[in-house]
């Protein structure tokens, strides 16, 4: 069945009767929300029921929301859920074919867009999954509409797999992305890391640099939830197995990774 992207904006305190007893305040969060019926809703554009979207909400922009999804990006209003632009990137017919070879359903070999980053007026860079063979494209925005004016690898910036989390944060100031992500088919190396973005060939071993891999003491199966900057620092939060823990205890604990922008 279609999973259906609703967008929903509750942060008004909890007003009925049952969540007040006795002058107390229940601050238990709701487990089930009830969806029907109470919003707008957007579930995609020509994908059968079948098929999964994975979408992603990857900015807010004034009124409107950018959200990354199976060979597409929309620009929705913020309003109304309707869709405002489309820039649609799907992979060659013999990319596909190659990525099927390779093990993978017809639907994951598609291009699942995971990474949005607004570089300056006009132009923003784009990258997705790509039939597990991630890429990235930058978009201008010009008098005859939006082009596509470059392309180029996105392994270590976008995941193979659309169902792996990731996460990513560009720094204006610096052209730097700090990504949080996997860099290989299967999955296994996840990583954090800082790129430079438009890097020169004397620029490339100095500007880009990521976390150790394959080592379980820095990242042990993480599922990236967010990136942000705060001054001078950029913050990753994921969810990871704890690599101390014993007795197979391996319940996920939330984690923190603090680095300067100008060094990981």
């Amino acid at each position: 069945m279609r999973r259906i992207l609703t967008l929903l904006l509750l942060f008004n305190v909890v007003r009925s009767s049952e969540a007040i007893t006795g002058g107390v305040v229940n601050l238990r969060p709701k487990q089930i929300i009830n969806s029907v019926g109470i919003g707008d809703r957007f579930g995609g554009i020509g994908t059968s029921s079948d098929e999964s979207d994975h979408f992603k909400l990857l900015a807010a922009d004034g009124d409107s929301l950018l959200v990354g999804a199976r060979n597409a990006v929309y620009n929705l209003s913020l309003s109304t859920l309707s869709v405002n632009h489309k820039i649609d990137w799907k992979p060659p017919a013999e990319h596909i074919e190659e990525c099927i070879m390779k093990g993978k359903s017809k639907t994951d070999c598609q291009n699942y867009i995971r990474v949005l980053a607004r570089k300056s007026a006009g132009v923003s860079l784009v990258c997705g999954t790509h039939a597990f063979s991630p890429k990235c494209r930058e978009y201008t925005v010009t008098e005859f509409g939006i082009r596509n004016t470059r392309q180029f690898d996105g392994q270590g910036i976008s995941p193979y797999d659309p169902k792996h989390n990731s996460s990513a944060l560009y720094v204006p100031g610096t052209n730097q992305l700090f990504v949080a992500t996997v860099t290989d088919f299967v999955g296994n190396d996840a990583l954090i890391y800082r790129k430079t973005i438009d890097e020169t060939p004397s620029s490339k071993s100095a500007a880009n640099i990521r976390t150790q891999s394959y080592d379980a003491r820095v990242l042990n199966a993480p599922n990236f939830v967010a990136t942000f900057a705060y001054k001078e620092h950029v913050y990753f939060w994921f969810r990871e197995i704890a690599s101390e823990a014993i007795d197979n205890n391996e319940e996920p604990q939330l984690s923190d990774l603090r680095t300067c922008r100008t060094s990981l």
